[in-house]
């Protein structure tokens, strides 16, 4: 199985190892999706909204825990 390495840079940096994006699709509404990136070891990056109002939350900050 090959998996594509996902490139994100939000405020907090640039993640271009381990990151995974997942898609969620609304079945009742199917031009809504929203993006998500995740990077190992920090979490969620970035959420973006594909459909026409848009919309994006991005990683500001981070701080590890124990």
């Amino acid at each position: 199985m090959t998996v594509d390495e996902e490139r994100v840079e939000v405020p907090y940096g640039f993640f271009d190892e381990d990151v995974l994006m997942t898609r969620d699709l609304v079945p009742l509404e199917p031009m809504v999706q929203e993006l998500k990136f995740f990077a190992l070891g920090v979490g969620p990056l970035l959420s973006v909204h594909t459909d026409g109002a848009g919309g994006r939350a991005a990683l500001v900050s981070f701080t590890p825990g124990d």
